[in-house]
């Protein structure tokens, strides 16, 4: 019988990437970290299928560059224009996602505040189209996302 001999097997991850993981995924980007940047939230609209918040850009929904965190826009954006959708909706539903697009144009730092502008664009029977647009405190634009929702039958007349 022929000896074998033990191979280190190749680490799947680079050990400098390893590293960065906990920092990158670990506790941080946790549901209470959300919430705590939610309560920074100012709602400035929210009627008539228009919504408008303020939020703080904290280190806590910050990615390794110090910027906001992409996946963060993609909640906010999420967030408001449910808001929007549902003060356009006389039978205030809420719906599910069936949608979700962000194009991301620039950045924001930590420390800087956020404006998020959803607007209702259509109600229909069972579906809710939604425009929202990102904007730092000058105005520049930062991001814009395109959110579709699945309202359900309502109520049966």
């Amino acid at each position: 019988m022929a000896a074998t001999t033990a191979t280190t097997p190749t680490p799947l991850i680079d050990p400098t990437i390893a590293s960065i993981l906990p920092i990158a995924f670990g506790p941080k980007r946790s549901v209470e970290l959300l919430k705590s940047f939610f309560a920074t939230g100012k709602c400035l609209i929210a009627s008539d299928g228009e919504a408008k918040f303020t939020f703080s850009v904290t280190s806590e929904v910050g990615n390794l560059m110090r910027k906001l965190h992409g996946g963060v826009y993609a909640v906010l954006a999420d967030e408001v224009s449910t808001i929007a959708i549902m003060s356009k909706d006389k039978a205030r539903r809420s719906g599910v996602s069936v949608h979700l697009s962000t194009e991301y144009l620039s950045s924001i730092p930590v420390g800087e505040t956020i404006v998020v502008h959803a607007t209702c664009d259509k109600i229909g029977k069972t579906m809710g189209f939604a425009s929202i647009n990102f904007y730092d405190e000058k105005g520049k634009i930062l991001a814009t996302s395109r959110h579709t929702k699945f309202l359900g039958m309502g109520a049966k007349l």
